[in-house]
């Protein structure tokens, strides 16, 4: 498997560190196995299949509720609900400016910070952490400690 994701953002680490999780290279191994090699057997090469089908199944099965993650987080950061309790939070609703003043000013202020960097990395945040969830069970995945956590 030639894996090309370079990432240092966050993203992509989580997706490399379930490629990492298929250690052995599956070419080599079988390679190995079909040399009649005696430090290979047919469940190291059955078992590395199954890791590296586990891990595409997963990256592909996250791409499906990917949008539909990215607005569900879009709209809790966006909604004007929670623009309002930012806004109250920060002490608004003074007497020069009007509350729906600050609001709109808090409103564009996150959405100079939303470009596209930061939807970028939202996005690979949702793909890695819904592929490795997949991959490895919501508990589990709560209790695993990888180097890039």
């Amino acid at each position: 498997m030639i894996i090309l994701l370079v990432d240092d953002r966050g993203g992509w680490t989580t997706i490399i560190w379930l490629l990492s999780l298929c250690r052995a290279d599956l070419r080599s191994l079988i390679g190995a196995y079909l040399t009649n090699s005696p430090n290979v057997s047919f469940a190291d090469v059955s078992e590395s299949m199954e890791l590296s089908r586990r891990v595409n199944t997963s990256l592909l099965g996250a791409l499906g509720p990917l949008g539909r993650n990215f607005a569900s987080r879009h709209r809790e950061k966006f909604s004007p609900e929670a623009i309002k309790e930012a806004v109250e939070l920060e002490g608004g609703g003074g007497f020069l400016k009007a509350k729906a003043v600050q609001c709109w000013q808090r409103y564009e202020d996150m959405a100079n910070d939303m470009d596209d960097t930061a939807v970028d990395q939202l996005l690979h945040e949702l793909l890695s952490s819904y592929a490795e969830e997949l991959m490895v069970g919501p508990k589990a995945r709560q209790q695993t400690k990888h180097p890039f956590r």
